[in-house]
């Protein structure tokens, strides 16, 4: 979630995307839910344009106190549009582990959109999902037993890079899906439910790819 050290939360999830950075996920607990949408490329925040640059210097931009107004400019296919957000506490989603009250992690649900031939994720409670008849769900909460340290990096880097952006995949016949990624870290892909169509016979094929390996 895009949210700063002073406890304020826009209730979007981003992403670096082909040198931009995009909203990845809204949560739809948040007040700005209406007005921010999946696939956005932040142009500005509060008047300073943020194009090019990296998601470690967008943050800081996004940071304030709850309460406290944001203005962003995004990036939409039909143009550009000026969103007023306002920062608020992060929705928690209690849970009972052990006897004791527990934050539970926020997931994200990525589906096909038809309409607009996108994917489209969604910030949600993992608890409170139901698959519709005639999908599946691939759900990604834990990566175990492969080339991958959780949290430092990829442990088999790209070719004369020395950099890896992992993702996990999931597909069926041409309904591709895939989680998050971020350079260097696999807990991108972590939390993530990838919602296809069963059609027919065809085969459920699951990868872990790097964006950085041709």
């Amino acid at each position: 979630m895009a949210n700063g050290s002073s406890g304020g939360t826009l209730g979007i999830c981003l992403q670096n995307a082909g040198g931009r950075v995009i909203v990845d996920a809204v949560d739809s607990r948040s007040p700005n839910s209406a007005a921010v949408r999946t696939g956005d490329v932040i142009a500005a925040v509060n008047g300073v344009n943020v194009l090019g640059l990296p998601l470690s210097a967008v943050r800081p931009l996004l940071a304030g106190p709850v309460g406290t107004p944001a203005r962003l400019s995004v990036l939409r296919p039909e143009g550009e549009a000026v969103l007023s957000l306002v920062r608020h506490e992060p929705p928690v989603q209690p849970a009972v582990q052990g006897g004791q009250l527990v934050t539970v992690p926020l997931h994200k649900l990525v589906v096909w959109d038809h309409g607009h031939a996108q994917q489209v994720a969604t910030a949600t409670s993992r608890n409170s999902m139901q698959t519709p008849q005639g999908f599946l769900d691939v759900t990604v909460v834990d990566v175990e037993n492969l080339p991958v340290c959780y949290e430092v990096g990829w442990s088999i880097t790209s070719l004369g890079t020395g950099t890896a952006t992992p993702y996990v995949e999931a597909s069926v016949k041409t309904c591709r899906l895939r989680t998050g990624s971020q350079t260097g870290k696999l807990s991108a892909a972590i939390n993530n439910t990838l919602r296809l169509p069963v059609v027919d016979t065809s085969p459920l094929r699951i990868r872990v790819k790097n964006d950085d390996v041709s």
